[in-house]
């Protein structure tokens, strides 16, 4: 199998003005993602996907690979994954003769502490599990809440369960203990990888594939910056190791 990454890097963020050129020590997220993706020896190839041409040239500079500026009306702050995807692998493909073998893998700048050994053993497990073309690999990791205690108030006057499930004794999960039910995890931002040509071939093809895989990442690997206060505290992470250890 053959491994692409794509590097999507939009500049209209909102909570954080121009958050892809935020730096954690003294590297800009588009660049640790680029130098992530060139270390890692299962990476054949790495995209920078842009509206910016600064973020395009800078992210040049570390070797990532440009396909031309993304257009504006797919990197507004509605545009789905999808769009830009599909734009993407469509430049991509106008440049390189196809296969099955030819896989894509999203690599967001949100998550600094993702490393290169990260992308390989996320590789491995798409080349190990993926036994369809229409599978997809999303990275994952455990929640901090189980929603099986998790209630939607309905009025002043009452409330029920989010998951009206119960174990094998008829309890509901929200009566049992925590370590008595069924492991749950949440997306994280970090990683997607999925065939090129299924998205290609199939218009309708959601980007988390019809068959998906788990790939499950520690809480340090899933950190994702999408406020001033997780800039802040990756940025204390970073600083202190020993901290960033302990997670």
């Amino acid at each position: 199998m053959n491994f692409h990454a794509f590097i999507p890097a939009r500049s209209g963020s909102k909570r954080i003005h121009h958050k892809n050129m935020c730096k954690i020590g003294d590297k800009t997220l588009i660049q640790i993602s680029v130098e992530a993706c060139l270390s890692s020896p299962d990476i054949q190839q790495t995209f920078i996907v842009t509206d910016s041409p600064s973020y395009d040239c800078h992210a040049k500079s570390f070797g990532a690979q440009s396909l031309g500026i993304r257009p504006s009306n797919l990197s507004s702050s509605t545009s789905s994954d999808r769009e830009w995807l599909l734009w993407a692998l469509t430049k991509f493909s106008e440049k390189h003769n196809l296969s099955r073998s030819d896989n894509y893998v999203i690599v967001r700048t949100t998550s600094p502490f993702r490393t290169a050994t990260t992308l390989s053993h996320a590789c491995q497990a798409y080349k190990e599990n993926a036994k369809s073309l229409y599978a997809c690999l999303r990275s994952i990791k455990p929640v901090s809440e189980h929603p099986g205690k998790m209630w939607i108030v309905n009025s002043p006057q009452s409330m029920s369960r989010l998951l009206p499930f119960y174990n094998d004794n008829h309890n509901p999960w929200s009566d049992c203990q925590t370590n008595t039910l069924p492991s749950v995890y949440v997306q994280n931002a970090s990683l997607e990888i999925g065939n090129v040509l299924a998205v290609l071939e199939n218009p309708h093809f959601p980007t988390s594939g019809f068959i998906t895989i788990p790939f499950i990442m520690t809480i340090e690997e899933s950190l994702d910056i999408n406020t001033p206060e997780d800039l802040q505290y990756a940025r204390y992470l970073n600083s202190n190791p020993s901290a960033l250890g302990n997670l």
